[in-house]
């Protein structure tokens, strides 16, 4: 799938509907997190989307056993209902672009994280 290559002038200027459809947040082969959204639909997999939702509600991943979140959006703005279970077929299609995207993209160059400064950084609240 392309992430360039579209003009928002309208949208942004005359408040036309956008050419894009979807977007992709992130895909962190470290850390195994990755977020998208297509039309109302948003996934999270691999981290806990927001501080104020529980871990313990996360759907397990058949493929990898991460945490995975489905959210929509237009019903849900502020990310409260994990839709995950009731929409599997929607998981697997949103999992499915992520591969896609991460099948095309150039290695990350990151080094592995430091456990101390992640352990600082999460007691500090940052995430």
């Amino acid at each position: 799938p392309d992430l360039d290559g579209y003009n928002m002038w309208d949208a942004l200027i005359e408040n036309k509907t956008s050419p894009r459809s979807e977007i992709l947040h992130n895909i962190d082969p470290i850390s195994k997190n990755s977020a998208i959204r297509n039309g109302k639909w948003k996934l999270i997999q691999g981290v806990s989307p927001a501080p104020w939702y529980p871990v313990y509600t996360t759907v397990e991943n058949n493929n990898t056993g991460d945490q995975v979140y489905l959210f929509d959006i237009e019903a849900d703005p502020t990310e409260h209902n994990n839709q995950a279970a009731n929409n599997s077929d929607i998981v697997q299609q949103l999992q499915a672009k992520i591969q896609q995207y991460e099948a095309n993209m150039v290695p990350a160059q990151n080094s592995a994280p430091d456990p101390n400064a992640e352990e600082l950084i999460t007691s500090m609240g940052y995430w």
